[in-house]
């Protein structure tokens, strides 16, 4: 420990030595720091807390018997004057301070010290309840992507000016033998590793990832990920209550966001302890200040374990890395010191935020996977999720390797990634590039991109800020497909085929949806749908937004579950919007299949109209859809070994009063776009109550949904099916009535 620290004055600290491979449980020293007592035996305890020594080790360095320091803890002896320079130096601490003669009434020479950062852990209530780990850490799959997108999403919600780009950066150091060790040495270990070894021994399910932490560290050093963001507001606020820092450092399931904002749960900072192998996360942030510049450096750090026993006390889980509190509440943000904060690898200039994850793993990997290996899909999984930011120039992302700390210091790495949207998914980009250029058409046609609007009726919201139903208008763009599906430039896979992708305003992906229905013997596509405010947004600039956009964007969030990885009923969106926005929003996605199927019913260029009976029933080209009118909305088929196509499918109808026919018809597509339609040799409804009669359907008064199997008649085919595409459609829809006596 560097000469001129003592000791942390929190409460009650209580330390573990670790020599070697600890076969045995050491005895611990619980040091009361309460009151203004400046004793040498005070003196005393907070340098030996600050060293992470109990009695036994400093026993053991000075050559004495634990009675004699036992006593000098106690107050009932004092050491001499050459005895306490022994100690002191053996502590690394000025011995005129621990002889209490640093700032006396006499007027000796010397200045006040500032107490010794260190780990505070929140003791176990006292009711005796016991806390097995944050649930939190669990919510969401354990996988790079989900990682990627919490983190990124948390750095575009805390960009200082929306007009500018948030620059983030993920930096993965090996640290071995001594390296480590000084980063563990500066991390306050002695103190750490028995808190982590007692949460280890608990049987719970953080145990097994603990014991394989602490194992790797003795084996191999520490692999970190410092996460460096730019252009972002940095942790502001004060220690506890609301703020960014207290919502990220200290709170649970809190967001501190506003409502255009990505995240809503206050959830996904959990990633971060759970990518980390000893579930410690340290941050370092350049807060912004009132005029605008950086804010002296803020340094703090959280263990998130489970309850745990150590020296005779318990302790409720986390654990916070700071400086000791006035009040004696616990540890509080370490400001203004370069050094220890250059020491953990969080040194940096200008406003925003590092986050360093402390022994970083990939949890869903089933082997271990190098720095390099790691940084590659980093920044791939950047450019799949945020690809309309990376786009709309409002997000830049890189993330690099480096081989030890000396690399690290001097910025060396020893690869770069780049999140490039082209690179990555460069169908996606392509279509988003086309709409920003305004050479997006109305029909997919040597290989152009097609773009329509699909309406999202917004209920009223009855939360507040309130407003009544608004009709917003989302972007749909889609292309073909050019060929099968290949690898992006990284060799990982590209964006699949026949999948629909929508985000909103933030730029980050929520919505994947499978196509393949709506495809069934179709060309293969891809399709993009933006939603709220990111069609105004994907010029890169804030655009014109209406107020009907502002309210799609708010619906769209409060439909998002807390992993953001969908849009669906939540119970924020039934809380918050009146009766029926589960039926919007189902809605609303049944229209954007619906403008990608009408979309590939569009002739090719050349191919004249088509017959007009199908351009009746199909209804092509800007028409709109009556509402009433019933839909396909899933279907699926194979060749049998008879030569017929086995057909499953799904359709949607507005409820009817009385019992009703339909009758469904299946086609061959022709290679210049025409349908030719077949015979059905069987059908088969599988919706109780529905029958299948004289090739049509026969329907009970009421039915919203049925569903049928059928197979083709081979007889009709123009071709031989297996060298066919097929797709299934609504021929007519007619009320049964009854005929009066």
């Amino acid at each position: 420990m560097a000469a001129g620290r003592v000791g942390p004055e929190i409460n009650t600290i209580t330390n573990h030595r670790k020599g070697g491979r600890r076969s045995r449980r050491q005895k611990d020293v619980d040091i009361s720091l309460e009151g203004e007592d400046e004793s040498f035996a005070r003196r005393l305890g907070r340098a030996m807390a600050g060293a992470g020594l109990d009695t036994r080790a400093l026993a053991r360095g000075l050559g004495t018997r634990p009675a004699d320091v036992d006593r000098w803890l106690a107050g009932t002896r004092t050491p001499t004057r050459a005895r306490i320079d022994k100690i002191a130096e053996h502590l690394g601490i000025p011995p005129d301070w621990l002889a209490g003669r640093v700032g006396s009434a006499a007027g000796d020479a010397g200045t006040p010290l500032r107490p010794q950062a260190g780990w505070d852990f929140r003791p176990a209530p006292r009711d005796g309840g016991r806390d097995f780990g944050n649930s939190n850490v669990w919510s969401f799959d354990p996988e790079l992507d989900v990682f990627v997108r919490e983190v990124l999403q948390n750095a575009l919600d805390a960009a200082a000016d929306p007009g500018s780009a948030v620059e983030v950066a993920f930096r993965l150091v090996r640290l071995a033998d001594g390296e480590a060790r000084a980063y563990l040495r500066a991390l306050a270990w002695d103190t750490l590793v028995g808190h982590l070894h007692a949460a280890a021994e608990g049987g719970h399910k953080l145990g097994a990832l603990l014991r394989d932490g602490l194992d790797r560290v003795d084996r191999e050093g520490l692999l970190l990920l410092v996460v460096e963001d730019r252009g972002t507001v940095g942790l502001a606020g004060p220690e506890r209550g609301a703020g960014h820092f207290a919502a990220l450092c200290r709170n649970n399931l809190h967001s501190d966001k506003d409502e255009a904002a990505g995240g809503a749960f206050g959830l996904g900072k959990a990633v971060l302890w759970r990518a980390s192998r000893l579930a410690t996360v340290l941050f370092g942030s350049r807060p912004a200040g009132p005029e605008g510049g950086p804010e002296s450096h803020r340094l703090f750090g959280r263990c998130e374990l489970a309850w745990h026993a150590l020296g005779g006390s318990d302790y409720a889980g986390p654990g916070w890395f700071g400086l000791p509190a006035a009040d004696g509440s616990g540890a509080e943000s370490i400001r203004g010191d370069e050094s220890l904060a250059g020491a953990l690898g969080l040194g940096r200039g200008g406003n925003g935020t590092s986050i360093c994850v402390v022994g970083f793993h990939d949890p869903a990997a089933d082997r271990e996977r190098d720095p390099d290996e790691l940084a590659a899909e980093l920044a791939r999984a950047a450019s799949r999720n945020f690809f309309p930011a990376i786009l709309g120039g409002r997000l830049s992302v890189r993330a690099e390797s480096y081989d030890g700390r000396r690399a690290y210091d001097q910025r060396r790495p020893a690869s770069t990634h780049v999140a490039e949207p082209d690179r990555h998914v460069s169908a996606c980009a392509g279509m988003l590039r086309a709409y920003r250029e305004g050479r997006a058409g109305d029909a997919l046609v040597d290989g152009a991109v097609a773009c329509r609007p699909v309406r999202l009726a917004v209920p009223a919201r009855t939360a507040p800020p309130g407003h009544g139903e608004q009709p917003h208008d989302a972007v749909l763009l889609v292309v073909a497909a050019d060929g099968a599906p290949r690898e992006d430039d990284d060799g990982g896979p590209d964006e699949p085929q026949n999948l629909l992708i929508a985000c909103r305003g933030p730029g980050m992906v929520v919505e994947r949806r499978s196509l393949q229905g709506a495809c069934l013997g179709s060309r293969p596509v891809r399709a993009l749908l933006l939603c709220g405010l990111a069609p105004a947004r994907t010029s890169g600039g804030a655009g014109v937004a209406t107020p009907a956009d502002l309210a799609a964007e708010g619906f769209l969030r409060a439909a998002e579950p807390p992993a953001h990885d969908r849009w669906t009923a939540t119970t924020q969106l039934r809380a918050d919007y009146s009766r029926g926005a589960r039926s919007r929003l189902e809605q609303f996605l049944d229209r954007a299949v619906d403008g990608v199927r009408e979309l590939l019913g569009t002739p090719a260029a050349g191919g004249g109209d088509g017959p007009r009976s199908l351009r009746d029933l199909l209804r092509l080209g800007d028409e709109s859809i009556p509402r009433d009118r019933p839909r396909v909305v899933a279907q699926a088929g194979t060749v049998d070994d008879a030569g017929r196509w086995s057909v499953s499918a799904r359709v949607r109808l507005v409820p009817a009063p009385t019992p009703s026919r339909l009758v469904t018809a299946v086609y061959f597509l022709a290679e210049g776009g025409d349908r030719v339609v077949v015979a059905w040799e069987s059908l088969e409804a599988t919706t109780a109550g529905c029958v299948a009669e004289a090739g049509g359907l026969i329907l009970p008064a009421a039915t919203r949904e049925v569903r049928f199997t059928g197979l083709t008649d081979p007889r009709s085919h123009p071709v031989p099916a297996g060298d066919s595409c097929i797709v299934v459609d609504i021929r007519s829809l007619q009320p049964i009535r009854e005929v009066q006596p």
